[in-house]
């Protein structure tokens, strides 16, 4: 019975300091009423003013994953001797490049014709 006499002792001690104090009798009890006090502190803090679409979502998903790529390169020696290479070449057709702007990616394509 000491438990249950510091328990109350406890209930009683919070309850004066005005904080609330729930009782439950069951495992999914509590396991409610967490949700229910979770669910209304995200409300709160965290109001949906309105649900992203399908595509908006779609959206979203897309660019975090290119924002994770795009801000590494790793550049390779090769591919600038091959570019020097082909610029010293008098025989060669003039080359193009092709680059998307960030973040959507880092890569740059070079077309060389020889």
């Amino acid at each position: 019975m000491v438990f249950k006499e510091k328990l109350d002792s406890l209930k009683r001690e919070v309850r004066l300091c005005g904080s609330e104090v729930k009782d439950y009798k069951t495992p999914k009890e509590v396991a409610e009423l967490i949700l229910q006090a979770m669910t209304k502190m995200l409300d709160k803090d965290f109001p949906l003013k309105e649900m992203p679409t399908a595509l908006q979502k779609e959206r979203m998903a897309h660019d975090a994953f290119a924002a994770t790529r795009a801000s590494v390169y790793i550049g390779r020696q090769y591919y600038f001797d091959e570019i020097t290479k082909h610029l010293s070449d008098t025989n060669c057709k003039p080359f193009g490049a092709v680059s998307s702007p960030p973040p959507s990616s880092p890569t740059s394509r070079i077309f060389l014709e020889c």
